[in-house]
């Protein structure tokens, strides 16, 4: 797995894909302690590289092998790399940070995670490269909306985030936030129709009796 990891110095795309696709087939054919204890040293390792090839690597991996590793490893390890990843001076490497997170986020079950979630989510908004903030509109916006409203959070989390945030944007004056949080709202309006539709959807126990009965 080290010669894996290492076979290329500065891996392009095309590599990159090569490596992935060695270390998922590794990842099926072995038990999940193995890939913790084989595997995921390897993205430790490389988190600080000094070769950008390198860091989009550990993005990328951590992405991929999430659906192969447990609950607690995708809720505690892999997102605690990739919220170091998205630290990176590079913007590219912190854009792949923010799509591979966007990928982890359905293995994290844990509700307690939402404030950690909510924190990832106005980092990259507020992310001094444009392509950032795009990338978490387009791919992490929707990802932790969907994973707030599941659990009947979205009003009371992301929703009022958003709004606390465009609020301090105004105060601020600062078009550069205005516009970003303005965007976020408006891609938000379906799943604030979600939420208000939410219980009309799941009716409950007693009236599902009630249908039953009849």
């Amino acid at each position: 797995l080290h010669l894996l990891f290492n076979l290329v110095k500065k891996p392009d795309f095309d590599q990159r894909q090569i490596i992935r696709a060695g270390c998922e087939e590794f990842a099926r054919n072995v038990d999940r302690r193995r890939v913790e204890e084989e595997l995921l040293p390897q993205c430790w390792e490389q988190i600080s590289d000094k070769f950008v090839e390198r860091r989009l690597l550990v993005a990328e991996t951590c992405g991929t092998l999430s659906s192969h590793l447990s609950v607690d490893v995708c809720s505690s390890l892999i997102l605690s790399i990739l919220k170091q990843v998205l630290d990176d001076k590079d913007e590219s490497v912190r854009e792949s940070a923010v799509k591979n997170i966007s990928l982890v986020i359905s293995r994290v079950y844990n509700e307690h995670k939402a404030t950690d979630l909510l924190q990832i989510l106005k980092q990259t908004l507020q992310d001094s490269s444009s392509k950032v903030q795009q990338t978490s509109l387009r791919y992490y916006l929707p990802t932790v909306s969907c994973w707030l409203l599941s659990r009947d959070l979205y009003f009371t989390s992301c929703y009022h985030f958003l709004l606390t945030q465009l609020q301090l944007a105004l105060q601020d004056a600062s078009a550069r936030l205005i516009s970003v949080y303005l965007q976020a709202l408006t891609l938000s309006n379906v799943f604030v129709l979600a939420a208000l539709l939410r219980p009309l959807l799941s009716p409950s126990d007693s009236g599902v009796a009630d249908d039953v009965s009849e």
